[in-house]
């Protein structure tokens, strides 16, 4: 299977998760506020849930949803960046009532 495909798989069973919700991951990635995503918030946001990534791969996913081309995410940028292809799972997730808390195991 493709990269591509392994992702899309990825994002599919985060969905599966009823506790994943944009806002929640969103907030995991910000410390909790409102602010927008850096490379830099990636790469920490990243380490909370034990993944390695370096500045320039965070400054990769920056750079392709970076919609307004600000140098930061919004909440809607970084949440396309979870969201899989298929509309019908997309629409589920972004109903989905936001959960704070999200659980060990789907972190």
């Amino acid at each position: 299977m493709s990269i591509e495909g392994n992702l899309e798989r990825a994002k599919k069973d985060l969905i599966n998760s009823s506790d994943f919700t944009l806002a929640g991951i969103f907030n995991m990635f910000t410390g909790y506020s409102q602010a927008r995503i850096g490379s830099s918030e990636l790469v920490t946001g990243f380490e909370r849930l034990g993944v390695k990534c370096s500045i320039e791969q965070a400054q990769l996913v920056v750079d392709r949803y970076d919609s307004d081309r600000d140098g930061k995410l919004s909440f809607w940028e970084f949440s396309n960046s979870l969201l899989p292809i298929e509309t019908q799972s997309r629409d589920m997730l972004e109903r989905r009532k936001a959960v704070w808390d999200i659980s060990y195991e789907t972190k």
